[in-house]
């Protein structure tokens, strides 16, 4: 559902999800925060992105190479291609 909600641009309905994965005690993983980054990325709410990957981080999971392709995505849909390698860069190894 999360990724339905994320691909068809509902992300309240998709960060409700996440909401209440969490109330039924089940932990998200990269998979499902990657949907909601790349959610995040083609609505152009790169701050939330950012904030998801930091969350991830915080929960203990290792982001993955899809991941980061969907930031760096997200980034050169934004037009911030010039701060695509280094943003990355530095929240991958902060």
């Amino acid at each position: 559902m999360i990724h339905l909600f994320a691909r068809t641009g509902r992300l309240d309905d998709a960060f409700q999800w996440l909401e209440d994965m969490g109330a039924e005690g089940l932990t998200p993983n990269a998979v499902t925060f990657s949907t909601l980054i790349h959610g995040c990325g083609r609505a152009g709410q790169l701050t939330r992105a950012f904030a998801l990957l930091n969350e991830m981080k915080s929960l203990g999971l290792a982001p993955n190479v899809v991941t980061y392709t969907t930031l760096v995505d997200a980034l050169c849909r934004d037009g911030q291609v010039i701060y695509t390698y280094f943003d990355v860069y530095i929240y991958r190894y902060r």
